[in-house]
C-alpha cells in the first residue's frame, strides 16, 4: 500500500468509490472534467461561428451588382435606376 501526501487510504475498494488523489471526490473531479469539455466545445462553436461570419463580409460582390457597377459607370443606366436596382439585388 502506498501512503503518503497525495494518496490517502492508499489501494483499497473506498478510494475507488470515495476519495482519491489530494482527498478530492471523484464526483468533484467528473464535475470539473464535464464542465471543461463543455467549455472547449463551446470554443470550438463560437470559433466556428466567428470564422463563417468574417468568410461571409468578405465575399466577392455578386456577378448582378458588378454588372450594375459597370452599365452605371458607362452610362446605361441612371444614378436613380442604379440605387433601386442595388436594393432589389441586395
Amino acid at each position: 500500500m502506498m501512503h503518503g501526501l497525495f494518496f490517502r487510504g492508499g489501494y483499497s475498494p473506498r478510494s475507488m468509490w470515495g476519495y482519491s488523489w489530494m482527498g478530492q471526490s471523484d464526483w468533484w473531479s467528473r464535475g470539473l472534467m464535464l464542465a471543461m469539455i463543455a467549455l472547449l466545445i463551446t470554443l470550438v462553436v463560437l470559433a466556428a461561428v466567428a470564422v463563417a461570419r468574417s468568410r461571409r463580409a468578405t465575399e466577392p460582390e455578386s456577378e448582378a451588382h458588378s454588372i450594375l457597377k459597370r452599365r452605371y459607370a458607362s452610362g446605361e443606366i441612371q444614378k436613380e435606376e442604379y440605387e433601386r436596382m442595388v436594393k432589389i439585388i441586395s
